[in-house]
């Protein structure tokens, strides 16, 4: 692989979570007009799996953050 382009490569492998190695196969194959392995879409499917689960987690402490403040009284009076 050429030096000035391992950051490319590099940069879509992590975009999609998945090894550079896994990433080259997958573009190989779909160059060639052949299917993904399988193991290539689960590692896929397991990093947007990974993803949406830190995503729900971020917005849970992020809304545990807006309870705490205040020692978890409401933070505006309703009229």
């Amino acid at each position: 692989m050429p030096d000035d382009q391992y950051a490319v490569y590099e940069a879509e492998a992590e975009r999609l979570g998945i090894p550079i190695g896994s990433y080259s196969t997958m573009r190989l194959a779909e160059i060639h007009h052949l299917p993904v392995p399988d193991y290539i879409l689960e590692e896929i499917r397991a990093a947007a799996d990974r993803r949406a689960a830190a995503a729900a987690k971020a917005s849970r402490d992020q809304i545990a953050g807006f309870d705490s403040l205040e020692g978890g009284r409401p933070l505006a009076r309703s009229a």
